[in-house]
């Protein structure tokens, strides 16, 4: 059974939303994000501790990996109710993983820029690191 707005399936209790549909809805004037396979209406969450651009910038998308990485208090898991907007259709839940891994897109370049910046500045410290011992050495040595 559809709602008044049409994008909005209600089976029973449960609101539900296509992925398509939240990323319709989503725009300039409305911050909507995914967290676990449900949607939030951020918009009038102006006191978030980023600023307003960080939601901004979450908006429409799978948001659940950067929640988690930041690593949000019990109290900001608690104020998620009071923006819950409904769930994603059962079918759309498998597109969300597939694009949050970037096996839909098949880029490696995509997969690696969603990695931690610790897998480029451990390896490049290292590097870093071999290339002054060498060069102490060799200086040493003459």
């Amino acid at each position: 059974m559809a709602s008044a707005c049409g994008d909005v399936l209600d089976s029973g209790s449960e609101r539900v939303l296509r992925l398509a549909d939240v990323k319709k809805i989503c725009g300039k004037d409305r911050i909507c994000v995914i967290i676990h396979g449900k949607v939030y209406d951020v918009t009038t969450f102006h006191s978030h501790p980023g600023g307003i651009d960080v939601l901004k910038g979450q908006s429409g998308r799978d948001s659940t990996e950067v929640f988690e990485d930041i690593g949000h208090s019990n109290d900001a898991r608690g104020m998620l109710c009071q923006f819950y907007m409904a769930n994603i259709h059962p079918d759309d839940l498998a597109g969300l993983q597939d694009e949050e891994t970037g096996q839909n897109e098949g880029s490696w370049f995509k997969n690696l820029c969603g990695r931690s910046a610790l897998y480029v500045i451990v390896p490049a410290g290292l590097a870093l690191v071999a290339v002054a011992v060498l060069v102490y050495r060799c200086r040493r040595s003459t």
